[in-house]
């Protein structure tokens, strides 16, 4: 979604009257009956602008919950310039700028004035920002919920002994519930000695509405586009490139047996290293399409979704490429073998192991067999447990029992 695209002044206009549609329902008419009760909810996002995994998980969290009546404000550290305050799918921005002593102040004169526009505080990623938000909800009597993002996260803080981190080891333990969305993520607050009854298992999610399979005349339409030949399997490898994604691995692998088209889709600090390398190695049938806003279309013009990262939490590309009805390869980590069984949506490798990982690519290229049978499993299993309505109604079951 193009959550930057400029808007009219009647647009304008209609966000304004919707907004405050939204503030007089939910403040001025507390008695009207509702057979759901509604949430004021403050969402914590260190940068929302980045637009990286976690981020794109609360934006569409809070869009859907404003959806379902709930009342979404969002608190961000800017990166960029964007306006101070934005309305965006239903939900406020508010976007505090500076740094160190003056952020903090900001951040809670900000709370503070808020304190009585929301029920509870919803922080994403564990950053100082977000523990900074949650210890300054939890003094204004908020209760607070904290999604780690990736694995480490917690472990990061907890490791440390400089007095910054003194301080959020003890905020950490006042922290009211956790959201985690893998069994890895469970384990190592389990490791952190975070009671069992404060963690709650709640995935991540894919708008399946937007997401589909491409019919067969749109999918002609878009191999044409690309200048891909129907009977060719097309490799399709969707992500910021860095380190961590570990796609020189995949160009390792491609180096050993190149069975298809390999389409590199993303930017980030490792983009020209590996563009190098694959020149180096004149890796053949390679493309590096940069970043995308229409990732939709590569998912639907692709045959394959690879994912051979090193450190993942629940991968949204993942969850995305399977609502799309590829089948995929990645490997055994994170959230990933939350949603991969082996051989039944694709085909789950060792971490960082080439030989393996060239086998799968083999495999797949040369099963049309395997290939639909892992499409139709994958496709099923995001309906089943990953579809945004389902997810949000999780979370709303959640804020019910943690506001009664």
């Amino acid at each position: 979604m193009d959550y930057y695209q400029p808007t009219s002044f009647g647009q304008k206009i209609q966000k304004v009257f919707r907004l405050y549609k939204i503030l007089f329902l939910k403040d001025l008419s507390p008695a009207t009956p509702v057979t759901q009760k509604c949430f004021a909810l403050m969402m914590v996002v260190p940068s929302v602008d980045r637009v990286g995994g976690y981020e794109r998980q609360a934006l569409e969290l809070s869009q859907s919950l404003t959806e379902t009546g709930n009342l979404v404000s969002i608190v961000s550290h800017p990166a960029g310039s964007f306006p101070k305050r934005e309305f965006r799918n239903g939900f406020l921005v508010h976007r505090l700028e500076g740094s160190g002593i003056t952020l903090f102040f900001r951040l809670a004169l900000f709370l503070f004035a808020k304190r009585k526009r929301f029920d509870m505080l919803h922080a994403h990623g564990v950053t100082g920002f977000s523990l900074i938000a949650a210890r300054l909800a939890a003094l204004l009597g908020r209760p607070v919920c904290l999604k780690p993002a990736t694995r480490d996260d917690l472990n990061t803080i907890v490791s440390k002994s400089s007095l910054k981190h003194r301080f959020y080891k003890r905020w950490l333990k006042r922290i009211d519930h956790w959201i985690v969305i893998s069994r890895e993520l469970k384990e190592e607050l389990a490791s952190c000695n975070v009671p069992e009854s404060k963690i709650h298992c709640v995935p991540n999610f894919v708008n399946s509405v937007k997401f589909t399979k491409a019919s067969p005349e749109r999918r002609e339409v878009l191999r044409k586009r690309f200048s891909i030949p129907s009977n060719q399997v097309v490799f399709l490898f969707l992500g910021r490139l860095e380190k961590r994604k570990g796609v020189d691995y995949l160009l390792e692998a491609w180096r050993m047996d190149p069975c298809g088209i390999l389409w590199i889709v993303g930017s980030g600090s490792e983009e020209e290293r590996l563009k190098k390398q694959a020149e180096s190695q004149g890796l053949p049938n390679i493309q590096f399409h940069g970043s995308t806003l229409k990732p939709l279309d590569y998912y639907q013009a692709a045959n394959v979704f690879v994912l051979p990262s090193i450190k993942e939490g629940f991968p949204n590309v993942l969850l995305e490429a399977m609502s799309c009805g590829l089948p995929c390869i990645a490997t055994e980590i994170g959230g990933v073998v939350d949603l991969l069984q082996q051989d039944q949506q694709g085909l789950l490798v060792e971490t960082a192991a080439i030989e393996p990982l060239s086998k799968a690519l083999r495999r797949a290229a040369d099963s049309r067999a395997d290939r639909m049978r892992w499409s139709m499993s994958a496709m099923q299993t995001v309906r089943d447990k990953y579809d945004r309505s389902q997810v949000t109604a999780q979370y709303l079951q959640l804020y019910s029992q943690w506001l009664r």
